[in-house]
């Protein structure tokens, strides 16, 4: 075995000032500059004495901080702390602030910076949105193109009794834990952004917020030209009640609901005796027989609307799911194998079979998966698996800001990445792997000239195709996009 020789030394040094970890997050300052986010910021005024920073200034901190990966806000010192002096100077600023100032200024938020950020955002979205881009949307099976909006909402668990406004509610396997609930709707597909969210506490209802969504939803299609009757909202059985359908048809929405009870969908099987289909397969391998049962009118059985009804199309499906295989363990109690079991479900839509055909059913409404990959990008690659700050307005605010980048994320992906590799990846792979490329930031004038290396894995993918990455000479890279964008296209 070869023995190793090397004599190793260490030492320091003060002259890599002009280094960065994260050379793309140059790329994202630069366009979100260049759509107008901090100007629309700069609105939002927070009552807080000024020593070095401006709560805008901790604001753009812990937005940087999201698109570079850190998953707690004190990693903001690890990956933004004083090291980073090279990009904090080149936007402005001595260096980026420390976790305890950003926490300070999530401490200071208040309802009124909730409600202004929230028309920020709803701006920005009409101003810049792919959806006004019939391209991209979801293709029905008679070849019409639809508008999708999916609504869902995710539970965030919390431990300890010092955040605000936490309250006991449904958290999956958490069970007896308080904490929030996330509402969200999201235009799905290839478009893959947040209309608009809301943070509440851990017992608040999805229905509860469907006509601030929905209103919500409405105005975007007003100021991008979209009619109503262009866009169908699909969700899942806490959204099949009859009073949450009657909100949806009163905007002139369509829908595509999974029903509420199952009760209902077994009296349901019982009484058809019309034609079975077979479905795609489950997930898990289960056999999906559907059947059309027409138009049938549904009775809200709630206290708060007992009696309401509605009438609408319903697709009755039966699932065959196979027998769980018992884990192996000498702990296992031996239990008698059950056999195939039968699981009742049914649709709710107002769309016609010519629109909507019995058979693809399931594969429509299985699609809204993507809300649920955005929920998973949103807990593990945009730094929202944890609650920020017991600080319940501050709370809300971080998760709003995080929507935001997503926004932002997707918009950069097709305009500054455009035709690259980049263009087509996960926001994991973006955030965690190509925003951690190093860089050498050199400043002549007002030209700011970004120098990532030539070996890199990411700068490799991104050279054949990114027309703004030149070779300045076989051993360097520079970023001539960021220093011109007059000629950028617009994503109007």
């Amino acid at each position: 075995m070869r023995k190793f020789s090397i004599n190793v030394r260490f030492s320091t040094t003060s002259n890599w000032v002009d280094l960065t970890d994260h050379a793309l997050l140059m790329a994202a300052w630069q366009f979100a500059e260049q759509l107008g986010v901090f100007k629309h910021w700069q609105k939002l005024q927070w009552k807080m004495k000024k020593v070095r920073y401006t709560p805008i200034d901790k604001m753009k901190t812990l937005w940087a901080s999201i698109v570079v990966g850190c998953e707690h806000t004190y990693e903001i010192n690890d990956k933004l702390g004083e090291h980073e002096q090279a990009i904090a100077q080149a936007v402005g600023l001595p260096r980026f602030p420390d976790q305890s100032q950003v926490n300070r200024w999530l401490r200071a938020t208040r309802q009124e910076h909730l409600t202004q950020f929230r028309q920020v955002h709803l701006q920005l979205l009409a101003a810049h949105s792919r959806a006004r881009f019939k391209a991209n949307w979801f293709v029905m099976p008679n070849g019409e193109p639809m508008l999708v909006a999916d609504i869902d909402q995710r539970a965030l668990a919390v431990r300890g009794k010092q955040f605000v406004l936490a309250k006991s509610g449904y958290f999956g396997r958490k069970r007896g834990r308080r904490g929030y609930q996330l509402t969200a709707l999201f235009l799905g597909g290839a478009i893959g952004e947040i209309v608009n969210e809301y943070f509440d506490p851990g017992d608040t209802q999805i229905g509860f917020r469907i006509n601030d969504l929905i209103e919500s939803l409405a105005c975007l299609c007003k100021q991008i030209d979209i009619q109503s009757t262009q866009v169908f909202i699909r969700g899942d059985a806490a959204l099949g009640t009859p009073a949450i359908i009657a909100q949806v048809r009163t905007a002139g929405f369509h829908f595509l609901f999974k029903g509420l009870s199952p009760q209902r969908a077994r009296k349901l099987a019982q009484q058809a005796s019309g034609t079975f289909w077979r479905g795609k397969d489950g997930a898990e391998g289960e056999r999906r027989w559907i059947s059309d049962l027409g138009e049938i009118d549904h009775i809200d059985q709630s206290v708060a609307n007992k009696g309401a009804k509605v009438r609408a199309r319903t697709i009755l499906q039966l699932r065959i799911v196979p027998p769980r295989i018992p884990r192996l363990g000498a702990h296992r109690r031996r239990k008698k194998q059950e056999g195939h079991r039968i699981e009742h479900s049914y649709y709710l839509t107002d769309l016609s079979q010519e629109r909507l055909p019995t058979t693809n059913t399931l594969e429509i409404y299985d699609s809204r998966a993507t809300i649920e990959r955005y929920f998973y990008d949103e807990t593990y690659s945009l730094g929202a698996q944890h609650v920020r700050t017991s600080h319940f307005e501050g709370a809300a605010l971080f998760q709003f800001l995080v929507a935001t980048t997503n926004n932002l994320l997707r918009w950069m992906q097709h305009d500054v990445f455009k035709d690259t590799d980049l263009e087509k990846i996960g926001l994991g792979r973006l955030i965690h792997q190509a925003m951690q490329i190093p860089a050498r930031l050199k400043q002549e004038g007002d030209v700011l000239t970004v120098e990532m290396p030539s070996n890199h894995h990411w700068v490799k993918r991104l050279q054949p195709n990114w027309t703004g990455l030149k070779s300045s000479s076989p051993e360097t890279v520079s970023d001539a996009s960021l220093t011109d964008v007059s000629n950028r296209p617009s994503l109007n």
